[in-house]
């Protein structure tokens, strides 16, 4: 099972004084992110880096936080953003020739149908970015709007969002990237897709959204595999957050991510990577604290699934 603790890095905005940040990401859309006072790492992340090496044997520390930036940002710092002991960084992509209000591709996945010229000049210009030391690097998408409800039997609307995640993975491999940040949270609780007691139909049953959050992971995860097949897909939480809801297995809360999750895990190509990015993680301190969530989901996380095995094998 893959597993990663998650540090937010807050010292790239300048409004604030330096200082590292253990929270979660994305309470507002991501600041305007500045180059200046990150040359330090606060001593927590080093130690939940040295863990999780330990406990999973993930080999990569990945920053992703309020000041997550985009492919301009990126061109133009880089020689400074990797002075920083990471491995890589959480981006998005500024498209500047989009329809007003949909610049963000990150954000607007169920919006607006992209196209490739449309986007391309984005990525040429992600292309250029001079890594060097950042080999792990992720185009955040967000599987969940914050302008408009989105819904799990709403045809039309999932055939713009699949179209877009097949262009996301597109951009991963024209720019090499290593992956997608896939981020499940309902910003907008109201709108969250995965919450069953925000249904669209109201008389459908949980079994039937069940049925069809399964069959969107299957879409999604066909639509990625044919064009990036060894793609790594890091959820920032996948089962970790429903698994802590009382009522998950009744579609409380986002009881219905888990059958999304699952229909990937079935969908596949062999050489995706899908990893458990356990956002609750986020005030943890101690190793022990660690342990216990690991053994979390590896067993009453895993009763969440409906492919138990396939859990096992490929999350």
């Amino acid at each position: 099972m893959n597993t990663i603790a998650g540090f937010k890095d807050d010292n790239l905005n300048p409004s604030r004084p330096p200082r590292g940040v253990l929270a979660p990401a994305g309470r507002a859309r991501p600041r305007a992110p500045s180059a200046l006072g990150i040359g330090w790492i606060h001593p927590l992340a080093l130690s939940l880096l040295i863990f999780s090496l330990i406990l999973t044997g993930c080999t990569a520390l990945i920053e992703w936080g309020w000041d997550e930036p985009d492919q301009t940002f990126l061109k133009t710092h880089i020689t400074t953003m990797e002075r920083k002991p990471f491995d890589g960084v959480v981006l998005h992509l500024t498209v500047p020739g989009a329809p007003p209000g949909m610049e963000n591709f990150s954000w607007h996945l169920a919006d607006h149908r992209y196209q490739w010229e449309e986007v391309r000049p984005a990525v040429e210009e992600l292309k250029a970015v001079p890594f060097r030391r950042f080999r792990h690097n992720f185009l955040r998408v967000n599987l969940n709007p914050d302008t408009r409800p989105l819904d799990l039997l709403d045809d039309q609307t999932w055939e713009t969002v699949l179209a877009n995640l097949g262009l996301a993975a597109r951009i991963v491999r024209e720019a090499g990237l290593k992956g997608l940040m896939v981020d499940p949270e309902g910003y907008v609780p109201r709108f969250n897709v995965f919450d069953y007691g925000r249904r669209a139909v109201r008389e459908a049953s949980f079994e039937i959204y069940r049925s069809a959050a399964f069959r969107r992971g299957q879409q999604a995860a066909a639509v990625l595999g044919e064009t990036a097949p060894d793609l790594v897909l890091l959820f920032a939480f996948a089962y970790s957050l429903p698994c802590g809801s009382p009522n998950a297995e009744s579609g409380g809360g986002d009881g219905l991510l888990p059958a999304f999750i699952d229909g990937i895990l079935v969908a596949k190509p062999r050489e995706m990577v899908v990893v458990e990015g356990y956002e609750p993680s986020y005030p943890f301190r101690y190793c022990h604290q660690f342990q216990e969530a690991y053994r979390r989901l590896r067993v009453k996380c895993r009763r969440l699934s409906l492919v138990p095995d396939r859990y096992d094998r490929d999350l």
